[in-house]
């Protein structure tokens, strides 16, 4: 409704046109799709009229898989190459709830209406790409990675790996060239661009469980965006990617943030920019054990350590770390949980103090394997009374 109201682009829904989609859209909707198939037949139920489309010069395109072998090929049973990239599904992805495929209809009606937007010379903006998607149901869309030549057989393994496991989504594709940087493109599809919180699931998932790009912002960008050829550098200078997220400052990849909105998060809870999803009581205070490569000893799943305040610590005063045992360091935790939490503990510390009981212990439980860069740990806040010697465990929940 939203949209209906800014746009007075009327369609005729009753005829589609398919000159408008540029070649390879319905080749790569093909692919994209095969996690429905058993096996490596991606055929389905409209594929074979607009096949005929192409035969007869409807619609331009080449010819599928043909060319000669690309110079990268992936032998794994769930692999394919078509297109110039090779392809890898997960085959039990069809049985998940969030399955959905974009329909070739609604990618040339989108296409047509537009062509009539932009001949209509309104100012375009990122607004009316994310419009027209969700109009015409085209949800699609991908988490954009980049390989180096040097490193494709050992890291799209990772991916190849993370995606039939079901970590991350349905398909996942690489350029079976490198570009002129000389890295690879990959693609990791997820179902729903509405769907921020399995947005950034997958996000989280291309850090923890393939273990790339932990400390690098990643873009998503809309299928419906590919599908109207629009890339970097366009006429009418659109930021062609409509999400990011991680980085430096976000090394949990906590917040997801839109390419088209203001931020508001001076003035509302909700800020239209920086998505936020609602996290679960039982996960509040689980946080993320990082700088392991500089520690002095590991921690097993299941270990107890403690967390101390380290407001000496040259580099942030907020800085808490993670200890065994022993008092070996084993890491710290993520710096933008750590200006959360180092404040707090002071805080009841002081609280403590003042009602005459002795300390503030943080204690925590290692929760997951560490995979060499970062761990999780789970948090219980404890006081020991100056009276008796009695422990009294309190869990608190960071709002």
């Amino acid at each position: 409704e939203e949209m209906s109201a800014r746009h007075t682009f009327a369609e005729n829904a009753s005829q589609v046109d398919y000159s408008s989609v540029r070649p390879g859209v319905f080749d790569t909707m093909r692919n994209k799709r095969a996690y429905l198939q058993d096996g490596n037949d991606q055929s389905h139920s409209g594929w074979g009229m607009l096949q005929q489309l192409v035969d007869q010069g409807t619609v331009s395109g080449q010819p599928f898989a043909q060319g000669g072998a690309p110079p990268f090929k992936d032998s794994h049973e769930q692999a394919w190459s078509s297109g110039g990239w090779v392809w890898v599904k997960n085959p039990q992805y069809v049985k998940d709830a969030k399955a959905r495929v974009d329909k070739e209809d609604n990618v040339a009606k989108m296409s047509s209406e537009w062509k009539r937007l932009v001949e209509s010379n309104v100012k375009i903006t990122h607004r009316h790409l994310i419009d027209l998607a969700t109009k015409h149901n085209l949800l699609n869309g991908k988490w954009l990675l980049y390989v180096k030549a040097e490193d494709i057989e050992t890291d799209w393994p990772k991916i190849r790996n993370a995606i039939i496991e079901g970590k991350l989504g349905s398909t996942a594709k690489i350029s079976d060239t490198p570009d002129e940087r000389g890295s690879h493109v990959v693609c990791i599809y997820c179902p729903n661009f509405l769907d921020k919180d399995d947005l950034l699931r997958v996000r989280r998932s291309i850090s923890n469980d393939v273990g790339m790009y932990k400390t690098s912002v990643l873009r998503f960008k809309l299928d419906a965006v590919t599908y109207l050829s629009l890339y970097a550098k366009n006429q009418w200078k659109l930021k062609t990617t409509s999400y990011e997220c991680g980085g430096k400052k976000d090394e949990e990849c906590s917040t997801l943030i839109s390419s088209w909105e203001k931020c508001t998060c001076a003035t509302s809870d909700q800020c239209k920019r920086c998505y936020k999803p609602k996290e679960d009581s039982d996960k509040k205070d689980v946080y993320s054990i990082i700088g392991l490569k500089y520690a002095e000893a590991t921690a097993a799943q299941g270990e107890k350590v403690t967390l101390l305040r380290e407001p000496e610590n040259k580099y942030d005063p907020n800085a808490v770390k993670v200890v065994n045992s022993s008092g070996q360091l084993i890491g710290h935790i993520a710096k933008d949980k750590a200006a959360i939490l180092s404040p707090r503990m002071k805080e009841m510390q002081e609280n403590l103090q003042s009602q005459n009981l002795k300390k503030l212990v943080v204690e925590g439980t290692i929760i997951s394997v560490s995979d060499g860069y970062q761990q999780s740990v789970k948090v219980e806040f404890k006081h020991i009374s100056n009276e008796a010697n009695d422990t009294e465990v309190e869990v608190i929940v960071l709002e």
